[in-house]
């Protein structure tokens, strides 16, 4: 089960990078850069890549479950223990993303928008 939810989580994100880094970093480095976007099409972008990090979030959230907060089980050998680090490390790097995406560029860019906005 922890596979399935991981492989689909990986799925998922390499399809989340490819929109971030094709379409809306692009649209949020042109604000930058003194264009102003249409806000419902920003304003669309950010909301589903935030939905997308809550989908991210829980199947992380599955996968702690699954694992006991990533504590393997006595037997474990080197390797299961090894996965189950990597995992948790895997987590964290995904929390990371999403703080600073969803805390710190996305509020930027919406500031920086409405002040442009405002101007024109």
């Amino acid at each position: 089960q922890i596979q399935i939810i991981f492989a689909h989580l990986g799925t998922e994100l390499i399809d989340h990078a490819l929109d971030e880094e094709n379409r809306v970093f692009p649209t949020i480095k042109a604000l930058y850069a003194g264009e102003l976007p249409d806000k419902d099409s920003l304003y669309a972008m950010v909301d589903e890549l935030e939905h997308e990090h809550a989908d991210a979030g829980a199947a992380m959230q599955k996968i702690r479950v699954l694992t006991s907060d990533f504590t393997a089980p006595d037997w474990a050998c080197n390797t299961f223990n090894i996965m189950f680090k990597e995992l948790e490390a895997f987590e964290n790097d995904l929390h990371h993303h999403v703080h600073l995406e969803n805390n710190i560029l996305f509020p930027k860019a919406w500031e920086l928008y409405k002040q442009q906005y405002t101007q024109n």
